[in-house]
Order: C-alpha cells, then sequence, then structure tokens
C-alpha cells in the first residue's frame, strides 16, 4: 500500500513538473514518455526534425530535474 501511494505521488509531482514545461518541451516529452513515441515519430507529430526533437526531449529532461528537485524540498 506505501508503495502504490508513493508511486502515485511521484506521478503527481511528474505531472506538475511537466505542466511547467513550454509546450513544445511538454508535448515532446509526453509523447515520447507516455506513448512512447520515437524522435522520429514526434518530428512527424511537431513538424519538425528528429534532432530538434533530441533537443527538446534534452532540455525538457533537464528542466525536468530542476523543476522535481524543487518540488521535493
Amino acid at each position: 500500500a506505501h508503495e502504490a501511494v508513493e508511486a502515485h505521488e511521484i506521478d503527481e509531482l511528474v505531472a506538475r513538473a511537466l505542466a511547467g514545461l513550454p509546450e513544445r518541451r511538454r508535448v515532446a516529452m509526453t509523447l515520447r514518455w507516455k506513448h512512447e513515441l520515437s524522435a522520429p515519430e514526434i518530428a512527424r507529430v511537431l513538424g519538425t526534425t528528429p534532432e530538434a526533437v533530441r533537443v527538446l526531449l534534452t532540455r525538457a529532461r533537464q528542466e525536468l530535474a530542476g523543476l522535481l528537485g524543487a518540488f521535493r524540498r
């Protein structure tokens, strides 16, 4: 039961952190994380290149790490 509560809390933190990202980063990260799309697939959805998606995802991960650290404090 404790693990389920902890998993739910982590999901809530991640959802709040995702909501704090700029739109394109949020969409790219959601497509990658929730829908398990590849960079080329995400690029087609966003109308950009796979390289640009990789940059979006890298920046999103960096920003998420900072946001999640702030939320945990």
